[in-house]
């Protein structure tokens, strides 16, 4: 400081806090640091955030000093993160104890893969689009379902492909500063992703019993192996299924199967094919809800609820036949008859159609293609997929997190790993403790009573309100009265907007290949790619 009228200096005070890293030379501000966190936690690299700071007319870092401290704090999210799981396993040994049980009794998982492309092949790519794939899982022993265990595959290098193109012959994942953990050419295969995640879980000494998955993936069986290898050879890992997708696989049947043409109601093929897509939501879900009430009912017995589902498939199919009131008000069908109470009327995807009572027409063949359909969910083989009613719901919502901290067109090879890092923590410690405990770690701490302080608990104090908002019981009705009130408005307005002409049409200037027999029977045709001598 320095006085205009007498001319008195003062000493010289640094305006910003250091990072104390215990090493000599010089350090970073804690801003800096604070300032990485906060990128880490968004879907914007160094360079946006550069641009950032430079529209808000303050002077960025260097790109280099940026990278570096990226690099640090990423490292640091990441060592957070694994003490983080391990606290949650932690956790259930004491949860075990509380209830009686042995504190490594074995538990259940949900798990999931998310892939860092949108597609799987490419057009100009040999082998899969993806370069980055994430495992996840979570417990489903509670109502939190917090994440125990992920793993990143890693087949980015930039280092290793600078090196390459420079003629060197360089191999990931052998060499000095290399980011990548696998082969470049090696598939990613989520069997391996549930191996490395079983042996991260092994070695905090929890067995897993059973886990459920989606119809597509092996990871029960990577999981399986490492639990054999370390812990016992003959264990098992029992995979169940996954509701939810065994609806949407409900849904696609429902759409191959080849119905009798009088069965949908509609002057035109598309009509009916409107009908027959509405038709299959709509065993979907209320397969789905039959399911869970009869869950809720009986509290999970399975001997109980097998022995209701022959009767209410029968009933169902005599629902969809016109016959509602025969059988429907003795089952749990999710209709009562009558006018107002019976599934007819409650049903979006019918009533939003104009379909009543007796509007379908199915033959025997096609009552039988119905109850086929419904035992996909409700049958006896089905209930032993789906032994505890459970899901994946959580893993995908934590792949939709994950998302938003590593975009699918965006490349983070160095720092993948911290930003999924970073995505895990907020998962299992919601947004406002999750930053405090990074902010933390890297060492730049907010103070208790500080305005940031107060604006991060605004901010978790808003999500709370809002996820509150959408999972009231007005809001979810009225979201279906929404929903149902759009349908009927798309379908009174289809007509009118049959009658204009978008103008898109697909491959409009592109040439079709001749491929014909002989050069006499050759017709020159526009486009033709090939012409005779």
């Amino acid at each position: 400081m320095k006085c205009t009228k007498c001319k008195f200096i003062s000493e010289k005070y640094k305006l910003f806090r250091e990072i104390n890293t215990g090493r000599a030379g010089r350090k970073s501000a804690t801003i800096n640091y604070g300032f990485q966190t906060g990128v880490i936690n968004c879907n914007i690299g160094n360079d946006s955030a550069r641009l950032l700071l430079t529209s808000s007319c303050i002077p960025p870092m260097s790109k280099g000093t940026m990278q570096r401290i990226t690099n640090n704090v990423c490292d640091k999210v990441v060592k957070l993160a694994e003490n983080e799981t391990e606290q949650v396993v932690e956790s259930f040994r004491k949860r075990n104890q509380t209830l009686g049980l042995n504190k490594n009794s074995p538990v259940k998982l949900q798990m999931d893969g998310t892939y860092q492309s949108v597609h799987i092949k490419s057009r100009h790519k040999m082998g899969q689009n993806a370069s980055q794939v994430i495992g996840i899982a979570c417990e489903n022993e509670t109502d939190n379902h917090d994440i125990i265990g992920f793993h990143l595959v890693n087949k980015l290098c930039w280092v290793g492909a600078w090196l390459r193109g420079k003629g060197y012959d360089i191999e990931c994942p052998n060499h000095e500063y290399c980011t990548s953990n696998t082969n470049r050419y090696d598939p990613l295969s989520e069997k391996d992703l549930g191996y490395e995640i079983g042996k991260k879980i092994a070695k905090l000494d929890l067995l897993v019993d059973y886990c459920t998955t989606d119809g597509d993936a092996k990871s029960v069986q990577g999981l399986q192996e490492a639990m054999q290898e370390i812990f016992d050879p003959l264990w098992s890992v029992n995979r169940l299924a996954d509701t939810i997708h065994r609806g949407q696989s409900q849904f696609r049947e429902v759409l191959r199967a080849k119905f009798s043409v009088g069965m949908f109601p509609g002057a035109t093929k598309a009509q009916r094919n409107d009908i027959k897509i509405a038709f299959a939501n709509d065993l979907k879900l209320r397969s789905h809800g039959i399911m869970k009430c009869l869950f809720a009912k009986y509290n999970g017995d399975r001997q109980q609820i097998s022995i209701c589902l022959p009767r209410i498939v029968k009933s169902v199919v005599n629902c969809y036949s016109g016959n509602c009131s025969d059988t429907c008000r003795w089952s749990i069908t999710l209709c009562n008859g009558g006018i107002k109470t019976s599934w007819w009327y409650k049903s979006i995807n019918l009533s939003s159609h104009g379909l009543q009572n007796g509007s379908l027409k199915p033959n025997k063949t096609d009552k039988l293609l119905i109850e086929s359909l419904l035992e996909m969910k409700l049958s006896q083989t089905a209930l032993n997929q789906m032994q505890f009613f459970s899901n994946t719901n959580k893993c995908e919502s934590v792949n939709r997190t994950i998302s938003t901290y590593l975009p699918k067109n965006k490349n983070f090879s160095r720092n993948a790993l911290g930003r999924a890092s970073a995505a895990v923590l907020k998962v299992n410690n919601k947004r406002d403790v999750a930053l405090a405990k990074t902010l933390k770690a890297v060492g730049c701490g907010l103070g208790r009573k500080s305005r940031a302080v107060v604006a991060l608990k605004k901010i978790r104090k808003r999500e709370i309100y809002d996820c509150a908002y959408q999972k009231s019981l007005r809001v979810k009705l009225n979201r279906l009265k929404a929903r149902k009130k759009q349908a009927i408005d798309f379908l009174l307005n289809k007509r009118v907007r049959n009658r204009l002409i978008s103008g898109y049409k697909k491959h409009q200037l592109e040439p079709k290949l001749c491929q014909n027999s002989s050069p006499k029977e050759f017709v020159p045709q526009p486009g033709c790619s090939s012409w005779p001598d």
